[in-house]
């Protein structure tokens, strides 16, 4: 096949963009709407792509890079990158056996027929008995077209807001909407490692753990 262009390493640029709601993950758009290129000022001078997708209307972490070689590889399900998110969903509160639901996997979306992979993790942040609003967070380990808000809607609780707070070990750290950071050489390399050990564990009594920080696989 083509070779792959590689770029000269030190040409290589990685960051993490604090998307606001109402950007779209695209270099440009014909119908001048915001993109994700105008949040970055050098982004299409250093030919960076996203990795990966997120909604218009969801707000949180996306990656840029001109890595070609690794765009695929870290958007592609079979990586097994772990992306975590912050929901805001109505109807009150969220059920202990929805998120079993959630944990097992096996739903089937309207339209279609592949049934969902188990999610990674999903707990509750909040309720909010005045307004009836349950905050969780989810861990997601593939990522369907508006995923998130088809299955919650099929679980009776629509979403008000979704941010993604992290893709694999990266986080929006002090980041705010439509602020973004260059990625640090020993952050990219956790990245590109992180698609085989950034697994969630469980720990002793049940609770999920990151693999972040001193909680998670012991090292």
């Amino acid at each position: 096949g083509m070779p792959v262009v590689r770029r000269d390493e030190s040409s290589i640029f990685w960051c993490v963009v604090h998307k606001p709601k109402g950007v779209l993950v695209t270099m440009e758009d014909d119908l001048g709407r915001k993109t994700i290129a105008d949040v970055v000022p050098r982004a299409k001078e250093l030919r960076l792509v996203p990795v990966g997708r997120l909604d218009r209307d969801t707000a949180g972490v996306i990656l840029l890079t001109n890595d070609n070689e690794w765009v695929h590889k870290l958007g592609h399900p079979s990586f097994g990158h772990l992306k975590r998110y912050r929901v805001v969903v109505r109807n009150g509160r969220v059920t202990a056996k929805t998120y079993e639901q959630l944990l097992r996997g096996g739903l089937v979306l309207e339209d279609d027929d592949r049934p969902l992979a188990p999610l990674a993790a999903a707990g509750e942040i909040n309720f909010y008995p005045d307004t009836q609003e349950t905050s969780m967070e989810l861990v997601l380990s593939e990522g369907r077209n508006r995923q998130i808000r088809r299955m919650m809607e099929q679980l009776g609780h629509p979403v008000k807001s979704i941010m993604r707070t992290a893709v694999g070990p990266i986080g929006l750290g002090g980041l705010k909407a439509g602020e973004w950071r260059t990625l640090k050489k020993n952050e990219v390399v956790g990245l590109k490692n992180s698609g085989t050990e950034g697994k969630l564990v469980r720990g002793p009594s049940g609770e999920y753990l990151s693999g972040q920080g001193g909680r998670g696989r012991g090292r």
